[in-house]
């Protein structure tokens, strides 16, 4: 379920991560405009819903993880910006640390 239950029109999933651990999986929303996070239990590979991450832009169409668990970015084609957030707890993106107006962005790559 990448949804919220009271979400109302229209979405498309975009793009989908397993984090370099293993421990969490992410997808992002285009309607919904947010990252939905997911534990991965490391015996089963079941998954569960953990949070849901509004993004400070619209339209996420990919987004990138850091390899050492630091750093999340999100290419919001809707509006034209990169975003970069801090990581938080337990693999959920937290606070914003950056934004690049980057008009027609669909696209960003790991962040080393």
């Amino acid at each position: 379920p990448l949804l919220p239950e009271d979400f109302a029109g229209a979405n498309l999933a975009a793009d989908i991560h397993l984090s370099w651990d293993g421990r969490f999986l992410y997808a992002s929303n285009r309607g919904a405009d947010d990252i939905v996070a997911f534990a991965r239990e490391q015996d089963s590979g079941r998954l569960r819903r953990i949070a849901r991450h509004r993004l400070d832009g619209a339209g996420p169409r990919s987004f990138c993880l850091d390899p050492k668990g630091r750093f999340f970015a999100a290419a919001c084609q809707g509006s034209g910006e990169l975003l970069v957030y801090a990581m938080g707890e337990g693999g959920v993106p937290g606070r914003l640390l950056a934004r690049a107006a980057v008009p027609q962005v669909s696209f960003c790559t790991t962040i080393l």
